[in-house]
C-alpha cells in the first residue's frame, strides 16, 4: 500500500479530549468519538508513538494502554508493597502533573498527602470539585507521566499544607493558612 509510519508525540498531562484532538489533526480517518468513549483517562501513556495513517482508534487505545501497563509495572508493584491503591495513585498523579513542574512534584504530592491525612479538601485549581468534596476525584483528570506517578507514590514529607505558584511557575509553600495568605499577597 505504500503507507509510511507517522510519529505522534503525546505530552504528559493531556486529557483524553486533547489526545483525541491531536490524533484527529494528524490522522484524518481517526475516530475520535470511539476514542473518547473507550479510552480510560489516566491510563494512556504519554510518549512518542508511530502509527500508520489509517490507524484505528481502537488500536491507539490498546497500544497506549499496553505502554502504560509496561511502563508503570514497577510503580504498580511498589504500590502493592506500600498497601496503596494504584487507581488512587493515578488520580493523585494526574493532579500533580497539572499542578507542578517535575522538580516540585514530590513536594506538592507531600502537601496533598498532608491534606488527605487530616481530611482537608485538596482544593486544587485543576480539579474544581476538590473545593467542594473531600478526598480525591473519582477518576484521573488527565494522563500523567512517570515522574508524576512516582511523586504520587513517594511524596516528600513536610509540615506544609499550602502551596501556590507565582506567574513564572515558582512554588511557595506554607504551613498555615495565614502564611499562605502572606505568600498570596507577596507573590500573586
Amino acid at each position: 500500500f505504500g503507507l509510511e509510519l507517522e510519529k505522534i508525540t503525546i505530552p504528559e498531562g493531556l486529557t483524553n479530549a486533547q489526545v483525541a484532538k491531536l490524533f484527529k489533526s494528524q490522522f484524518t480517518l481517526f475516530d475520535d468519538k470511539y476514542f473518547l468513549t473507550n479510552a480510560p483517562q489516566g491510563y494512556l501513556f504519554p510518549d512518542t508513538y508511530s502509527f500508520f495513517p489509517n490507524v484505528s482508534a481502537k488500536s491507539v487505545v490498546g497500544r497506549m494502554q499496553d505502554v502504560f501497563n509496561t511502563k508503570t509495572e514497577k510503580i504498580r508493584n511498589e504500590a502493592v508493597l506500600l498497601k496503596r491503591n494504584f487507581a488512587n495513585v493515578v488520580v493523585l498523579a494526574s493532579i500533580i502533573e497539572e499542578e507542578a513542574k517535575p522538580a516540585d512534584m514530590k513536594m506538592v504530592s507531600g502537601v496533598l498527602a498532608n491534606r488527605l491525612a487530616i481530611d482537608m479538601p485538596l482544593q486544587v485549581d485543576v480539579a474544581t470539585s476538590t473545593y467542594k468534596s473531600k478526598g480525591i476525584p473519582l477518576i484521573p483528570i488527565s494522563n500523567p507521566g512517570l515522574e508524576a506517578l512516582e511523586a504520587a507514590l513517594y511524596p516528600t514529607k513536610s509540615d506544609y499544607f499550602y502551596y501556590l505558584s507565582d506567574l513564572k511557575g515558582k512554588i511557595y509553600y506554607a504551613k498555615t493558612f495565614d502564611e499562605h495568605q502572606i505568600n498570596r499577597e507577596r507573590y500573586l
